[in-house]
């Protein structure tokens, strides 16, 4: 039984690596990011998009944008 743990232990450690590295923070956080940062891109005019994306506050953008994300599925809902 210990291999069986072992074998199990590696398969959940490689799907959790993979699901954490490649979905969320290199798929979803960006999506969710996205509108916060366009928000902070066009509230400090002069800095190029890609300045805001890079050096920008991670933490108020991703706030920003699930914000933005929730308030599209509640219209679409209510609509």
């Amino acid at each position: 039984m210990p291999l069986g743990e072992v074998l199990a232990e590696l398969i959940s450690a490689a799907i959790g690596q993979f699901l954490w590295d490649g979905l969320v923070v290199r798929v979803i956080w960006p999506v969710v990011r996205f509108p916060g940062t366009v928000l902070g891109w066009s509230l400090w005019r002069g800095r190029p998009f890609r300045g805001v994306w890079n050096e920008g506050d991670h933490f108020q953008q991703t706030m920003a944008g699930l914000f933005i994300w929730t308030a599209v599925v509640l219209i679409l809902v209510a609509v």
